[in-house]
């Protein structure tokens, strides 16, 4: 259950813009820089451009929670928060 009153942002990186060159990694990075306490970051993303053995480290290196909340095949979907209790 995610506490009520955070703000949520969502990004799908299964979908690559066709205008942007940006590694899904690198897009990913970008976002947990900037999130903050009142903000939890669903993330939907498969194993093929982010594997999620990746996704914990750069989680883990960073101080941050990690929960998934679903996880089919290749595919999964996590929220990441600054809150140790998500």
């Amino acid at each position: 259950m995610i506490k009520i009153g955070l703000k949520i942002q969502e990004i799908d990186i299964r979908i690559r813009d066709k205008s942007c060159t940006k590694n899904p990694v690198v897009k990913l990075s970008q976002l947990l820089n900037s999130l903050r306490e009142d903000m939890v970051l669903k993330v939907i993303a498969n194993e093929r451009d982010v594997p999620y053995k990746v996704l914990e480290l750069i989680v883990k290196k960073r101080g941050l929670s990690l929960k998934v909340l679903d996880r089919k095949d290749d595919e999964y979907i996590v929220v990441i928060s600054k809150s140790k209790t998500l």
